[in-house]
């Protein structure tokens, strides 16, 4: 079994295409080709009665992969990739902050939290 470790914690610096972002983070703070980038979603929770903020619920919206790494930031990108995936599931892209999202359009924004994490296999 596989055991994910956060190697480093970044923000969406720029959303170069539809598919790859650039994050504020590289080699010098140990991300590495390959890593499972992950891009969460906070949702506040408001109580309907009082409109007091009760807390927060963070959940993945995106994963992804480091595809290349300079020492002070990393491209990842959208894993659209393979035969099957392009024929059974929508292809997944990125939009602007503020516009509609659905199955295939994950809207992003510039300083976004971005978990970098790391797969041993040894484990």
């Amino acid at each position: 079994m596989s055991e994910e470790n956060v190697v480093a914690v970044g923000k969406v610096a720029t959303i170069i295409r539809d598919t790859e972002i650039a994050l504020n983070i590289g080699s010098a703070d140990g991300v590495e080709e390959g890593d499972t980038v992950l891009l969460y979603r906070d949702v506040t929770v408001t109580d309907p009665d009082s409109g007091e903020i009760l807390g927060s619920v963070r959940y993945p919206k995106v994963r992804m992969t480091v595809t290349s790494v300079e020492p002070r930031f990393a491209v990842a990108r959208i894993g659209n990739a393979g035969i099957l995936w392009s024929v059974t599931l929508p292809r997944k892209r990125f939009v602007g902050a503020g516009a509609s999202e659905s199955p295939d359009k994950i809207a992003v924004s510039v300083g976004e939290i971005a978990e970098v994490f790391r797969v041993d296999p040894d484990l």
